[in-house]
């Protein structure tokens, strides 16, 4: 469907990237924000045509390392016909660019540890947090060289008329904000349970920049891809959802984001703790940086707001987080209920069930 994209780099002459014209941004108002869920829990919404635009690209070329990759690829081919000519070098340069800004920030250890993304979605939160496209690429010329900008420039330019089409500025996640700005029940839920789980990592979101929900729209058929990236919290939503069926993403990703304002002395003794109990401990606090958000996600909060939830359901698309998920849940569900924290002795419990689960 797509060609794979080659990744070497090839550097030609640096282009002016100031003589570029200006990339437009029609059909895509500024981002719009709120506090979704009140007072129970600082969560900010935002429909960014910037973000959209990037994921949209990033996942035609194969880059974005979403799980809907095919979703947007099959999509593409039926509404505009398989990529080929100039399509196709657009997507080369974009990928050239999105590998060469990975290298060079994994060459950077100050970019390890706390809330910063990983080098593999810096620039993606940079898209998230920047109001335009050219405030994008602008924050990129100081981590890139000026041909690798350009080709970025070029390539949202190219695919923008076609994504345009696509975005209808924005009705999926707007429409979707609405109906989630009618459910007062569910966003209490949710309010109330992110309070909780916030509780349970025994942090205090409100004393950081508060999470902000990046919502993007995905076609019917492949499922969803939810993402964490630092404070950006990408979540796509198909048409036609509500509140409840975006929970589970929206609790797992939230849970991501408090396990990073967890204090990094507190995060090395509860490793410590879950080492202690061999290979097997090792292991599970290695699955715990997924199957946690999994079990809080989709296991306590579906487990509240979906009625079709169940154990036997998929929970994650891979097997070793998605047992060791189930076999945590009971354990954080009574964390949860009960008000416990996060401590040592918990995850010595947490790290029982791996080995029991083996």
């Amino acid at each position: 469907m797509f060609r794979p994209v080659q990744r070497s780099i090839r550097r030609g002459c640096a282009l002016a990237l100031a003589a570029a014209p200006a990339l437009a941004a029609a059909g895509a108002p500024p981002p719009t924000e709120s506090s979704l869920l009140g007072r129970a829990y600082p969560l900010e919404a935002d429909v960014s045509w910037p973000a959209a635009l990037f994921h949209w690209v990033d996942s035609l070329a194969g880059t974005s390392g979403g799980k809907t990759i095919p979703a947007y690829q099959r999509e593409f081919v039926e509404r505009f016909g398989r990529p080929a000519g100039e399509d196709l070098r657009h997507i080369r340069r974009f990928a050239e660019a999105r590998s060469e800004h990975v290298t060079r920030l994994r060459e950077r250890p100050e970019n390890e540890g706390g809330t910063a993304p990983a080098a593999g979605s810096a620039m993606l939160a940079v898209f998230c947090s920047s109001r335009t496209v050219e405030d994008a690429l602008a924050r990129l010329r100081d981590e890139l060289p000026a041909s690798d900008v350009e080709g970025l420039r070029a390539a949202l330019e190219h695919f923008r008329p076609r994504y345009e089409r696509v975005w209808e500025s924005g009705r999926v996640a707007r429409e979707f904000l609405e109906r989630a700005r009618r459910d007062r029940s569910g966003r209490g839920a949710i309010g109330r349970l992110l309070g909780r789980i916030a509780r349970f990592f025994d942090v205090d979101p409100g004393r950081a920049d508060a999470p902000r929900l990046v919502l993007v729209p995905v076609p019917h058929g492949f499922g969803t891809h939810a993402e964490a990236v630092g404070r950006y919290l990408l979540i796509e939503i198909r048409p036609g959802e509500s509140l409840a069926d975006q929970a589970s993403p929206i609790v797992h990703e939230n849970a991501h984001f408090l396990w990073k304002l967890v204090p990094r002395d507190r995060l090395e003794r509860l490793r410590a703790a879950a080492r202690a109990q061999g290979p097997s401990g090792a292991r599970a606090w290695q699955l715990l940086q997924e199957a946690l958000p999994t079990a809080l996600g989709q296991g306590v909060a579906d487990r509240a707001l979906r009625s079709d939830w169940s154990l036997g359901s998929r929970w994650y698309h891979r097997d070793d987080v998605d047992a060791y998920a189930k076999a945590i849940f009971p354990l954080l569900l009574r964390a949860i209920e009960e008000g416990e924290r996060l401590d040592e002795e918990l995850v010595r419990r947490l790290a029982a069930a791996e080995v029991t689960r083996r």
